[in-house]
């Protein structure tokens, strides 16, 4: 129970039929993919000689935090857990570990195609200045709304919940779009034409990613403010689904095209380092000097 003086008494979570329904049937599409997606994630790993690089680690912590944010919040829609400051800090950090390591991966996603490391260095700085600010904020708002600490809390999640969610949607379509926009400028112009896939591919998940966010916002209607958490799991699982897609994608092209595959086993055997080989040139004779020689997973 609540141990925090509030404003007012505390009022418990009214949970009807209804939302334990809808609840029961949001933690089951999560357990479906989070299924497939820790296959997708075991292949990976397997694959992978660098099990512990940023990426795998990535990947595990993502699904980790689905997982135990789904259980608590999910446990404390039924009744099973007691409202606590314990409680929402346990979800709150887990949905932190869901937003940053979800939106990391699409920016190292970014980086593997840039040749300059400066730049790859302002757009990590600049994505984690974003993350930390909204993710601060919506915590120092959220956590005290749930706690009913006062009435000023709750009135101020309800539209700063809508906004912190605008502003990711925002930053996922503007990493999405910068993608594109790099695949096509460094190596479609170039002649590598098979990275045509790759841009293509996106162009359409990015609008099912971005439908997503779009989706989790209009759940925040809901009456039940747990009912339309149960979903911020699935989201993410499946968002996490594209980003594993997209990866083995980047990965087939990238050694089609002769462009290396950082720690990746080649010919079955594994490489401690990697051996820097030239890419190919494209068949009209244009040059590849400056596109990057290898991709780190």
């Amino acid at each position: 129970m609540v141990f925090i003086k509030t404003e007012k008494p505390f009022v418990p979570l009214d949970v009807t039929e209804g939302d334990l329904v809808l609840g029961s049937v949001a933690l089951g599409f999560f357990i479906g993919f989070a299924f497939f997606v820790t296959v997708s994630a075991v292949q990976q790993t397997i694959r992978t000689t660098r099990k512990f690089s940023g990426y795998i680690c990535m990947l595990w912590i993502e699904i980790i935090a689905d997982c135990i944010f789904a259980s608590l919040s999910f446990a404390y829609l039924y009744g099973k857990v007691e409202p606590s400051l314990g409680l929402f800090v346990g979800i709150i950090c887990c949905w932190i570990c869901q937003v940053w390591c979800l939106m990391l991966i699409i920016v190292n996603r970014i980086c593997l195609l840039y040749t300059s490391s400066r730049t790859a260095m302002k757009l990590k700085i600049a994505t984690i200045i974003v993350l930390f600010l909204i993710s601060i904020s919506w915590a120092c708002v959220w956590i005290p709304a749930q706690l009913q600490v006062t009435e000023k809390f709750v009135e101020t999640n309800i539209w700063w919940d809508k906004t912190e969610k605008s502003v990711y949607l925002l930053l996922d379509a503007f990493l999405n779009a910068l993608f594109i926009r790099t695949v096509k400028k460094r190596l479609i112009d170039h002649g590598l034409t098979k990275y045509d896939k790759v841009m293509k591919f996106n162009q359409f998940i990015i609008f099912f990613s971005i439908g997503l966010d779009v989706f989790l916002i209009c759940m925040t209607t809901l009456h039940n403010p747990f009912v339309y958490v149960q979903f911020h799991p699935i989201v993410y699982i499946a968002k996490l689904q594209i980003e594993i897609t997209m990866s083995k994608l980047i990965v087939k092209v990238a050694r089609s095209t002769g462009v290396n595959v950082y720690h990746e086993p080649q010919d079955g055997k594994s490489h401690s380092t990697y051996d820097n080989v030239h890419a190919q040139s494209v068949s009209h004779g244009a040059s590849v000097a400056h596109m990057p020689n290898h991709i780190q997973l």
